[in-house]
């Protein structure tokens, strides 16, 4: 890159001698500007922002000190090489809390000048290398801490205390997991809650079937489990289960691992009884529009729960040991059973279309008499 360097002096022979002599290009550098006083050289700094600012120490309107301190405040990273005359060293004692550290006698030679200037771009090209690897090592710090948070879990504190250096100091953690049935959407639940977790999570990583956080303790983790459950649950139609391990130090990670995944394993158990939240939801949707012709699962996926048929079939018939629309016929078979009981003058025809069967009573008649032995007319003589 090439550095912008300002010239201030009150003295015109010193400011034209300065901007002739020096091969500005031959050390990567521009001359920006050349002023006689302080105010005109803070006006041009603050338009053209230079690297370098070479000052004299005392000038009208502004001396350099002024000069140094106004932009010292707003611009931290502007170098400056000080021209003072004989006897203004208590003057620069003073710049020296700014930071100045590069003085020039005058009147000084071509040498001294460039000396100075090189120093200067040789510490900002330093400081620039070293924000270049900083900003490398915060692109990458994620990466590493999360290879460090599985080798820590895995390993236990004796085997991975090489990888406590990119933590810091004994710092305290809660590890959270939580885990899905449908492993396959394990990526996008990390994503999620990392979203809602915020700025308190150190570290995540995929362990076995679980996602597992390492974060600061807060009082809000429960209010953010949470949310993430209910936004997991929207977004797949799944409650993820979740477990916290309480706090420790991030190098007993592999202990509080071992409790969190304690207390995740009893909730699976738990769950592994239960309909899931999307059967439920199914199940539901069947005792509601059972009496709709057009129910089918197909028609289900695509107009009420959004998913892709084939997986919804393979989880209702996982959940319930049968096929979703054996499930749908029992159903209106059972409720056209209710409705005979309930209405006895109501014809064949109106069972077939409360029931589901819509204008095709010689159909119902058939299912009828499969799932219960009887034709819909010797069901009623039988049973009254």
């Amino acid at each position: 890159m090439m550095y912008k360097v300002l010239l201030a002096d009150d003295e015109r022979i010193i400011l034209e001698g300065i901007s002739s002599m020096i091969q500005w290009h031959s050390f990567g550098a521009s001359l920006v500007g050349a002023v006689q006083n302080g105010m005109e050289a803070y006006q041009l700094i603050l338009r053209e922002r230079p690297h370098i600012v070479i000052s004299d120490i005392k000038m009208p309107g502004m001396g350099g000190l002024e000069l140094i301190e106004k932009v010292s405040r707003d611009h931290p990273s502007i170098r400056f090489i000080l021209l003072t005359g004989f006897g203004q060293f208590e003057y620069a004692k003073k710049a020296m809390a700014y930071g100045v550290r590069h003085y020039l006698l005058k009147p000084c030679n071509e040498s001294h000048i460039t000396a100075s200037l090189a120093s200067v771009i040789s510490e900002l090209k330093k400081e620039e290398s070293a924000e270049r690897v900083k900003s490398d090592l915060e692109l990458v710090r994620p990466h590493i801490r999360k290879h460090a948070l599985q080798e820590l879990i895995k390993g236990g504190k004796k085997a991975a205390e090489g990888y406590l250096r990119f933590f810091p100091e004994r710092q305290t953690i809660e590890l959270i997991l939580f885990a899905l049935e449908d492993t396959g959407r394990l990526s996008a639940l990390q994503k999620l809650a990392a979203g809602i977790l915020g700025s308190s999570v150190i570290a995540s990583v995929r362990m076995n079937d679980a996602v597992v956080f390492a974060a600061e303790p807060s009082e809000l983790i429960a209010e953010k489990i949470d949310r993430v459950k209910k936004q997991t649950e929207k977004q797949f139609h799944a409650v993820p289960a979740a477990a916290v391990s309480g706090r420790g130090e991030i190098g007993d990670a592999a202990s509080l691992y071992e409790k969190a995944r304690g207390r995740l394993a009893k909730q699976l158990i738990t769950a592994s009884c239960q309909p899931s939240v999307l059967v439920r939801k199914m199940l539901d949707l069947i005792q509601r529009e059972a009496a709709n012709p057009k129910l089918s699962l197909k028609w289900a996926a695509r107009n009420v729960l959004y998913m892709n048929p084939d997986y919804l079939g393979k989880l209702f018939k996982q959940d319930t040991g049968e096929k979703f629309s054996s499930y749908v016929t029992k159903v209106r078979i059972e409720k056209a059973i209710a409705m005979m009981k309930q209405k006895n003058g109501i014809t064949i025809s109106s069972l077939a279309e409360e029931s589901g069967f819509g204008d095709n009573p010689k159909y119902f008649s058939l299912v009828f008499k499969k799932y219960t032995g009887y034709t819909p007319s010797e069901y009623r003589k039988e049973k009254s």
